[in-house]
């Protein structure tokens, strides 16, 4: 929530409010999808031993990144694109 009111209150940044409605609606949407596949995942390691269920939240996690990043980039998401190009030093 911090970083929205940050990103909302940069005006002179060039960042107005519907750019970051929208850039807010996706992130909201992107991890509510992230949230429901890692509780699903989790459900399959929850019943296990201490070691197991370690496995699981790790596996959960990443599982959980890997869709929330390939989300953001599906939805057109303007900074995942610019990470994109960051990492892949694209210009």
């Amino acid at each position: 929530m911090a970083h929205f009111i940050l990103l909302a209150a940069s005006g002179p940044f060039g960042v107005r409010g519907r750019a970051v409605l929208v850039c807010a609606c996706r992130a909201v949407f992107m991890s509510v999808i992230m949230f429901f596949l890692v509780r699903w995942i989790w459900g399959f390691w929850s019943d296990s031993s201490r070691i197991i269920q370690a496995a699981g939240i790790v596996a959960s996690i990443s599982i959980g990144a890997g869709c929330y990043l390939v989300g953001t980039r599906l939805t057109s998401n303007p900074e995942m694109l610019i990470l994109t190009r960051i990492f892949l030093k694209q210009k």
